[in-house]
């Protein structure tokens, strides 16, 4: 059971009568002021369908509803390290199954200064981070109702994409806030995906782009919104993210069906485009092909501003002779420095135990001369 703390043009915005006053009137404005602008008409523009962009309207109230919950502290318990700020529960857009709540719903959490009902979270935190979740539901209410409602999809998007669309959702209103002027207020909603490509980046083959088990973890969702990032650069335009969302595929052929590319050279590029960024802050423009660039993104400048920085670093290896073996996951990659001698240079890849790769496993190498 829930009051109506406010009525916007967009929205309305509940408050869990177990939690009544939690929040103060000035905030429940200002959040429902921000979901009306720039939240909405950034998210549907760039994700939603072709015809107004604007997601179901089961309830018939013409708004997204908004419910501050104290069960979504509960999803962190007191002395754990988790996070979980709201999430949006697509069952909600499925009236004829059971538990449904035949609307469109996106749960937040509740002011918590004494961990009543999970960790401590006091109102700064609330503030600081329920806009970028506002963002980050809406896209995954907007993402539900194109895949599974419109176009009958026959499964769910794979979690990492589905992830990484909604981070990137967060970014795009963040770049909306920075054309307006608001450098500030667009911080907030682009620093968290900066700070988890950093952690990504601290050991890049440690962390497979496609995530297989469970919600994904900080890293992953860290590539996600990067290899996102590079997609929107090499398309030119946000066009890109509607064809993404609107998918009966899955994961790497949803991403092949929107660019036309191969997964695994669209993955190769990308994972050099990373190191090369780096590589080109340092040494200056190298002639590289499009494709090896984040086009129209500066990569090194948005890690500063998550405060992470960029933290990989190639493998270091003098002309001469050398040997190195590791790990690598699924879809991920590792990076090397080579300095040829007056030989040249010759590479030899090998599989388990120094035996040819099983083919299976689309292993690759690509040398790019960066001096």
């Amino acid at each position: 059971t829930a009051t109506v703390r406010l009525v916007s043009e967009r929205a309305v915005l509940y408050e869990d009568v177990t939690a009544d006053g939690s929040l103060s009137q000035a905030d429940v404005e200002m959040f429902g002021r921000l979901f009306d602008d720039p939240i909405y008409p950034v998210i549907t523009e760039s994700f939603g369908s072709a015809s107004d962009g604007a997601p179901s309207d089961l309830d018939g109230n013409g708004r997204v509803v908004i419910l501050f919950t104290p069960s979504v502290n509960r999803r962190s318990p007191p002395g754990s390290n988790d996070f979980v700020g709201g999430f949006f529960f697509g069952l909600d857009l499925m009236p004829e199954l059971e538990h449904s709540n035949g609307g469109e719903v996106i749960y937040l959490l509740v002011p918590d200064p004494t961990g009543s009902y999970g960790n401590v979270r006091n109102i700064d935190l609330i503030r600081r981070s329920v806009p970028p979740i506002l963002a980050h539901e809406f896209q995954h209410m907007i993402h539900h109702n194109e895949r599974m409602i419109e176009l009958a999809a026959p499964n769910v998007e794979a979690i990492w994409l589905s992830e990484g669309l909604a981070h990137m959702a967060e970014d795009l209103v963040g770049v909306a806030l920075r054309e307006r002027g608001d450098s500030a207020e667009a911080d907030e909603y682009q620093r968290g995906n900066r700070q988890r490509a950093s952690l990504f980046l601290t050991e890049p083959a440690d962390v497979s782009l496609i995530t297989v088990a469970g919600q994904s973890t900080l890293e992953e969702r860290g590539a996600a919104w990067l290899f996102l990032e590079y997609l929107r650069g090499q398309a030119g335009s946000d066009d890109v993210f509607r064809s993404l969302t609107a998918s009966v595929l899955t994961g790497r052929g949803t991403v092949e069906r929107a660019t036309g590319r191969d997964w695994a050279d669209l993955f190769s590029d990308w994972s050099a485009a990373i190191e090369l960024e780096r590589q080109e802050s340092e040494r200056g423009e190298l002639p590289l092909r499009a494709e090896l660039r984040f086009l129209d993104f500066d990569l090194v400048a948005a890690l500063a501003l998550g405060g992470g920085g960029f933290p990989s670093r190639p493998r270091a290896y003098a002309s001469g002779d050398f040997s190195d073996t590791g790990r690598l996951w699924s879809s991920s990659g590792a990076y090397f420095l080579l300095r040829t001698g007056a030989g040249g240079l010759g590479i030899n890849l090998s599989g388990l135990k120094g035996g040819l790769p099983s083919v299976s496993s689309g292993l690759r190498l690509k040398v790019v001369r960066v001096f």
